[in-house]
């Protein structure tokens, strides 16, 4: 009975991680170079966060275990690095305010007369100044959507295979 339990939360797991990664593929397919600038900010900030959710810890692990577990050899080395670099800005920029990333620092401060006037040096973070590679962000949400559908696949049959024992 554990085992079946195991293999359903793994199931529902990347059930789930599927669902993700193909809205972040319907994010990155939607992108136009033409769209103004807050469009095209919002399409990759919600294709970043979507392809992230997976491979970061979620709760309702009774039903589904809690990150996704999908083979990285089947990746090419400059998609392992994309990889790293999204979900590294999902977990710093996008997700969270990391100083590292939005760096600011309080200037100066000046009494003037009834109130007090200070400035401020920051760095805006702006996720367009990235560089990633729309086609090959797209091309990494292709890839992870299948090996997510894989995944579900075996994992059916280990517990078709259970149902039979």
């Amino acid at each position: 009975m554990f085992m079946e339990n195991h293999l359903n939360a793994q199931f529902n797991c990347v059930s789930i991680s599927s669902q993700d990664f193909r809205e972040a593929y319907e994010y990155m397919e939607a992108w136009d170079s033409q769209y103004p600038a807050p469009v095209r900010r919002s399409l990759l900030t919600a294709a970043i966060v979507a392809y992230s959710r997976p491979f970061l810890d979620s709760k309702g692990q009774s039903q589904a275990t809690s990150k996704v577990r999908l083979s990285d050899p089947s990746l090419t080395d400059p998609q392992k690095e994309m990889h790293k670099q999204i979900v590294a800005l999902r977990k710093e920029a996008v997700g969270h305010s990391d100083f590292n990333r939005k760096p600011t620092k309080r200037m100066s401060s000046q009494s003037t007369g009834h109130s007090r006037v200070f400035s401020i040096r920051s760095r805006p973070f702006d996720v367009l100044d990235e560089s990633i590679s729309i086609e090959h962000f797209l091309q990494l949400c292709s890839v992870r959507l299948l090996q997510s559908q894989n995944k579900m696949f075996e994992l059916n049959c280990k517990l078709e295979n259970n149902k039979s024992l």
